[in-house]
């Protein structure tokens, strides 16, 4: 299959509404989730083995080794971030001293402080690089915070690390998948492939350096490390792999059968293109709220109740340590939750705003959804309704064009392409109109319209 452009690839999703919450779980393509559906599928009707389904595995870990440019040999799978970091520190001499930042994810922390043989210190992340040249013997950190999305100077932590002969442990969760990364540059790097990566949550993968490997114990060895995992299903001795699959643990089938089709889709699309396409997005979306630009793809906001009006409009974002966690989304749906934020306060239901009644301001807390095709009859408020749907944003006045159904209507029915284009460069702000403009032929109308709404252009009857 060939490459794929950021527009063409949007096709792969269908989310049920304005989704930013890829920081939490990463929605399926389209691929992953057909992939999925036919092997349960197979299952339910007991249709066929399982070997095929752990070919899966073995066709995700090629795809994850040619994303973060290391050989395949040296990754290793498994289905959680604890437990894959539990099986590196197993390769930490006793009283090592390792830093760590203090707003670390804990299924990077809790591995190392449950070792009570190790010197953990927490350090703040400012001081991470200032801290391994204290005297580290290791150095556990994220590429990029959950808390906050802040990204890590990776440059900097590792020629700190070099100098010091440190051993570096990253956790590239949330950077994997929209961050371009090298792998080979840490000792190691350990991912949870059910967020940027998109896949089902049971499969994480381990990239090991030659010396890790050598100094790991595969502590959680099954059959699934051995060297020919089919001749390893009973029995000694013990004959595990000579590479980083002695780490693997058994692969939660399914999980991996969706895994494998997520990263080619990645693949195909480029990480360099998604990392561009959204920052840009990210950055737009720290403009509207007066945030200066940034270089992560998670945007961290103090919002007082941010979080429930995106709620009450249907828009899916993370509230993380009382403040708001967005990710990056599509344009339009972008639009839309920028214009749920920039609303300054919201009238009680049951005042009057552009003619909105009580029981069409109950309406319009509703998730905002496609109108499609209006009815050929409908009521004034039915029409006033669909013009809020259409522009929510507090304080944006379209200027409508004149509607061709009646001289006394000021609303407008875009028609066409270049009717869609004149009514975007009539509105105001025009980035965020530009972004809500249907392209399905949609029909919006003015707050006066009465005149009834022409669905299709009449057929001339058949002789």
């Amino acid at each position: 299959m060939g490459a794929l452009t950021v527009s063409e690839a949007r096709e792969l999703w269908e989310p049920a509404g304005v989704y930013c919450n890829t920081a939490s779980y990463g929605l399926p393509p389209r691929p992953a989730w057909e992939a999925l559906q036919s092997a349960l599928a197979d299952w339910h009707g007991g249709r066929t083995s399982w070997e095929h389904w752990g070919q899966s595995t073995e066709g995700a870990r090629a795809a994850f080794a040619r994303l973060v440019n290391v050989g395949v040999e040296r990754v290793a799978v498994g289905s959680t971030v604890s437990e894959l970091v539990g099986s590196v520190v197993t390769a930490l001499p006793a009283r090592a001293r390792v830093v760590v930042p203090d707003v670390e994810f804990t299924s990077t922390l809790f591995p190392l402080l449950v070792q009570e043989r190790l010197d953990v210190r927490t350090v703040a992340p400012g001081r991470l690089a200032e801290a391994i040249g204290e005297g580290a013997d290791a150095v556990a950190f994220s590429a990029v915070q959950m808390s906050s999305g802040e990204v890590a100077d990776l440059d900097a932590l590792v020629a700190a690390a070099a100098a010091a002969e440190a051993i570096t442990i990253c956790d590239a969760t949330q950077a994997l998948g929209w961050l371009p990364l090298n792998a080979s540059r840490f000792d190691a790097v350990v991912c949870g492939a059910y967020k940027w990566l998109m896949s089902p949550r049971g499969s994480a993968f381990l990239t090991v350096s030659e010396r890790l490997l050598e100094r790991a114990v595969p502590h959680s060895a099954g059959w699934y490390a051995g060297e020919d995992v089919h001749a390893s299903y009973f029995g000694p001795p013990l004959r595990l792999a000579e590479n980083a699959r002695r780490l693997d643990l058994s692969p939660a089938w399914f999980s991996w059968v969706g895994t494998e089709p997520a990263l080619e889709v990645i693949e195909r699309i480029g990480v360099p293109a998604i990392h561009a396409h959204d920052l840009t997005l990210a950055n737009r979306f720290r403009a509207g709220i007066g945030l200066a630009p940034g270089d992560s793809a998670i945007v961290c906001a103090d919002l007082p109740g941010a979080a429930d009006r995106l709620r009450r409009a249907g828009i899916f974002a993370a509230l993380r340590g009382g403040r708001l966690r967005t990710r990056r989304a599509a344009r339009r749906a972008l639009a839309h939750l920028l214009a749920r934020l920039q609303r300054r306060r919201r009238r009680r239901p049951g005042t009057r705003r552009a003619g909105l009644t009580r029981a069409g301001a109950e309406r319009f807390s509703e998730p905002l959804r496609p109108l499609g095709y209006l009815p050929a009859r409908r009521r004034a408020s039915d029409h006033r309704l669909d013009r809020l749907r259409a522009a929510p944003w507090r304080g944006l006045r379209p200027r409508w064009p004149p509607c061709r159904r009646s001289p006394a209507c000021s609303g407008v029915t875009p028609s066409s392409a270049s009717a869609r284009a004149a009514w975007a460069s009539a509105v105001s702000p025009a980035p965020l109109a530009r972004a809500l403009i249907p392209d399905r032929g949609w029909s919006l109308v003015g707050p006066r319209c009465h005149a009834p709404a022409r669905t299709r252009p009449r057929r001339r009857p058949t002789p």
